[in-house]
């Protein structure tokens, strides 16, 4: 046998898998690759703009409690001024455009305020009001907005609220609330209010506020844009 039928046998015999790859099966195995990176960064983008606004609804939850707090003990720099006057918070809802191409309106604050003639709300010019007492603006971060404000409508909700007003007086932790409709008119006392925000992914969370002071962060609440 001669050697060079022997190298010619040997190479034969070689296992497929110590011949490399083939260019094809190397551009599949990039492919899935890429893939498979593309869904990890997009599912951990979601992620991190999904725990964003559940901690800032946290928060805004706690601001609230905050407005709680103040209304039943008083603040002490405050107790020769207010010691009679409710604290609030006022949130007001992002407008979308209207049809005489009025551009939108994106809310991004919400406002703690002494309720200085006791009627429960508060309008805000430049901070000063004749019936309120501006305390302290709360910005949100990261581009995320107040969707919109939510009250009771029969078996549903009415999510067209142009802002509410929640305000706390001692000695009870219970809290007032009113609303007002986006076009305007009167304010109306509901018995509580759930306030959306939304990140610009589109993510929500809803916080609700109790006329009975219980405050609680929703993760399933979600409000449709108008078509």
């Amino acid at each position: 046998m001669s050697s060079k039928h022997l190298k010619k046998n040997f190479s034969s015999r070689l296992p497929r898998a110590n011949r490399g790859f083939t260019l094809f099966e190397l551009m599949v195995t990039i492919s899935i690759f890429v893939i498979l990176t593309t869904v990890i960064l997009i599912n951990n983008s979601r992620f991190k703009s999904d725990l964003e606004v559940t901690n800032l609804a946290y928060e805004i939850a706690l601001a609230v409690r905050e407005a709680q707090v103040y209304g039943i003990n008083v603040r002490a720099e405050m107790v020769d001024e207010s010691y009679e006057y409710a604290y609030g918070i006022q949130f007001l809802a992002s407008q979308e455009p209207t049809p005489d191409t009025n551009p939108p309106e994106e809310r991004t604050f919400f406002d703690l305020f002494v309720d200085i003639n006791g009627d429960g709300h508060y309008g805000v010019t430049d901070g000063i009001e004749e019936n309120g007492y501006f305390e302290e603006r709360y910005i949100l971060r990261g581009q995320i907005k107040i969707k919109a404000v939510c009250s009771p409508e029969g078996s549903g909700w009415d999510c067209d609220r142009g802002s509410t007003d929640i305000t706390f007086k001692r000695p009870d932790p219970e809290a007032k609330i009113i609303v007002r409709n986006t076009a305007g008119g009167g304010w109306q006392n509901v018995n509580k209010i759930r306030i959306v925000i939304e990140s610009p992914k589109g993510i929500q969370r809803a916080i609700e506020v109790k006329s009975t002071g219980q405050i609680t962060v929703l993760q399933d609440f979600v409000v449709e844009s108008a078509p």
